[in-house]
């Protein structure tokens, strides 16, 4: 988000923003603001705290020249208030788990050589240091994501707008420095980043789970992908709690699995039609275990040392996987893929 979009509302205060913050909360988009822009909007609301506070003292002034009583308007100070202020605009960012990033360490010299050949986002007559500071924000936003983006600015003769599309010099830099231009959204007010975000990647998640209730052959082929990545995950597994003294080693895992349970956690935007989906899900497995030597048993106090009581037990049990992931879901196509997954809790096998 550019500082247009947070000076029209610095308090969050429209409906469009708050359902932003309430939807970076539930972790269905990521917010991120530079830090850059959150100095301006400080900046801006420390101007328009000062300007109410020389009225006041005006229309204070004016009152005793015509013989009225004071007014008697307490004014704050204004570091207290602006402290204030941007205590509370962070906050807000923090409970909506937005990104704060930080201003660019871009060089001098790559500024310098776009002001002088004039290139967006710099202007004609060269101004434009700070919105190329915050371009760079949004490129190395994309540079470190393969999530779409949407940068919210109002600023449209520097960065484009949906309608004017994107500056070409803009487009011709994404792919001079490897990043690709396809990801890109210019949106001109938080009303129209709430509409295209938030509605198509909430519908996207809804046909997502009406489709995994409804079509046996699309839940059929999620569990197997599913069933490939724990498979994958599992391999990685070494130990798991045998009893509350013990460790058992982890040979091998039935390759049979039941899907007990299965939850969308979170879901961004992609791209058009393509979401990714952050999940958490249990596994009933059969596993291979033993519990090998070298734990003490029981001490002896008459030799004044633990006997050696190793414990050798083989087995075979169930055991509940928890398993927690991301998947990407393609409307267009119904595929649907698990690119990454993770085992972080197996449950206790019965000891034998």
């Amino acid at each position: 988000m550019d500082s247009t979009a947070l000076i029209s509302d610095f308090h969050f205060a429209t409906a469009a923003n708050r359902g932003l913050l309430e939807a970076g909360k539930a972790k269905v988009i990521r917010l991120g603001v530079p830090e850059l822009v959150l100095r301006e909007v400080v900046h801006k609301w420390r101007q328009r705290v000062a300007d109410l506070m020389e009225k006041a003292e005006s229309l204070e002034a004016e009152a005793k020249r015509i013989g009225l009583a004071s007014l008697a308007v307490a004014l704050p100070s204004i570091d207290d208030t602006v402290a204030a202020f941007e205590k509370s605009l962070r906050e807000k960012l923090e409970k909506a788990s937005a990104a704060v990033y930080a201003i660019p360490t871009v060089s001098h010299e790559t500024l310098v050589n776009k002001a002088i050949q004039r290139r967006s986002p710099f202007a004609e007559k060269g101004t434009g240091y700070r919105d190329a500071l915050i371009w760079e924000s949004v490129k190395e936003i994309l540079r470190t994501s393969d999530e779409a983006v949407t940068f919210v600015t109002a600023n449209k003769s520097d960065f484009g707008s949906s309608d004017l599309g994107i500056p070409q010099g803009l487009l011709d830099e994404l792919t001079n420095d490897g990043i690709g231009n396809d990801r890109l959204t210019i949106l001109a007010t938080p009303a129209d980043a709430a509409a295209a975000t938030l509605e198509h990647a909430q519908s996207l998640l809804d046909q997502f789970e009406q489709k995994l209730v409804s079509d046996n052959a699309f839940r059929d082929q999620l569990v197997q992908e599913l069933v490939e990545q724990a498979d994958l995950a599992l391999s990685h597994v070494e130990r798991f709690r045998y009893s509350s003294d013990h460790k058992a080693r982890f040979i091998s895992a039935d390759m049979m699995y039941e899907i007990g349970y299965f939850q969308p956690t979170r879901s961004w935007l992609i791209s058009q039609g393509r979401i990714g989906i952050e999940f958490e899900a249990e596994a009933d497995v059969d596993v291979e275990y033993d519990v090998d030597g070298g734990f003490p048993h029981h001490f002896d106090p008459q030799q004044d040392h633990w006997e050696d009581a190793s414990l050798e037990r083989y087995g075979s049990t169930t055991v509940t996987a928890s398993l927690s992931g991301q998947l990407e879901f393609d409307a267009s196509s119904d595929g649907v893929s698990a690119p990454s997954m993770s085992i972080w809790a197996l449950s206790d096998p019965a000891p034998r």
